[in-house]
């Protein structure tokens, strides 16, 4: 009496006489187990050209991977411009910072309860063309 379902084992498919040689590892014979059936058994020139395009495959696989680290869009050289422009990007923003602090005293010396009247003067003279009486004007021809 069977307690599991059939499956694909059962198959005549999947029983070939496969053997395995060389068992013990205190035999004559020092090669790893082999695995193989008599009739699909490669010769040795298939095997070693097999091999040679086992191992080319490898190569380019590792010779594509190495390219796209160092070249890549996400590779080394990206990554150092990437570093060279946030350094220059930092600069630019403390300048930018430091531009804003100026503006922000500049705001608050222009507050409405008590106008700075220095501040106020140079408006008038920079926007409005306003001159005091005591100024000597020098007109360029």
């Amino acid at each position: 009496m069977r307690l599991c379902p059939a499956g694909p084992w059962d198959l005549p498919a999947f029983k070939s006489p496969l053997r395995i040689s060389s068992l013990s590892p205190f035999s004559g014979n020092r090669s790893l187990p082999y695995l193989s059936s008599s009739k699909n058994r490669p010769n040795g020139a298939r095997r070693l050209l097999e091999q040679l395009a086992v191992t080319f495959a490898c190569v380019a696989l590792t010779a594509y991977f190495a390219y796209h680290i160092r070249y890549g869009r996400h590779g080394l050289e990206a990554r150092a411009q990437l570093t060279e422009r946030s350094a220059l990007v930092d600069f630019e923003i403390k300048g930018l910072e430091s531009v804003r602090t100026k503006l922000r005293h500049d705001v608050a010396l222009l507050s409405p309860e008590i106008p700075n009247a220095d501040i106020v003067e140079e408006t008038a003279r920079d926007m409005l063309g306003y001159v005091r009486s005591d100024d000597k004007i020098i007109v360029a021809q």
